[in-house]
């Protein structure tokens, strides 16, 4: 577990992995940040605030 307020794509390389491992069965990927605003890192990989949680 990481804590951040900016992810960057760097934080996404064991996600990245883990879905070439997986192959298709990998359908998203999501990481939950201080942020205020979703963000893509590209297909199916999102950095998501942790605020949506409870919205």
């Amino acid at each position: 577990m990481k804590a951040t307020a900016s992810p960057g794509h760097g934080d996404f390389k064991r996600m990245r992995r883990f879905g070439d491992i997986m192959g298709s069965s990998f359908v998203r990927g999501v990481l939950l940040y201080g942020g205020e605003t979703m963000v893509s890192f590209g297909p199916n990989l999102f950095a998501v605030p942790i605020s949506s949680l409870c919205a």
